[in-house]
């Protein structure tokens, strides 16, 4: 219920388009890490209208990227947080063992060039 008077009362917010994309994941599931930035992981989750949205994840003391070591891209579960102006994980992660083919790729690159398009929400201020 404390989300519902949230989004009434800050539709444009980040904070509250950050409680959406918790929400639209599944809290902890259904993240898809598609590029290492310097600054932050690039993550894509659905805005409310069930289009690709890009986030940028940071880490408090290790980057993302550091973290997974992984070739992109990476389907895991994590808790995502505000935390000052930022939006950050909760150190828990825990990657799922999924081997994308050349076609699934191909569709993640699509998706992240698209949704490029509305730029990558890095922060919360």
């Amino acid at each position: 219920m404390a989300y519902i008077a949230v989004k009434r009362r800050m539709v444009g917010c980040p904070v509250a388009q950050m409680s959406r994309l918790w929400l639209n994941t599944g809290g902890r599931e259904g993240k898809f890490l598609l590029d290492y930035k310097p600054e932050f992981a690039v993550i894509a989750g659905l805005n409310e209208q069930k289009e690709a949205r890009l986030y940028g994840l940071k880490g408090i003391s290790w980057s993302l990227s550091d973290a997974m070591q992984r070739d992109l891209p990476v389907q895991f579960e994590t808790v995502l947080l505000p935390f000052k102006d930022k939006i950050i994980y909760d150190s828990f992660m825990n990657i799922i063992p999924i081997f994308f083919t050349e076609g699934a790729k191909k569709v993640f690159r699509e998706m992240y060039e698209n949704a490029l398009k509305r730029g990558i929400m890095a922060g919360l201020g």
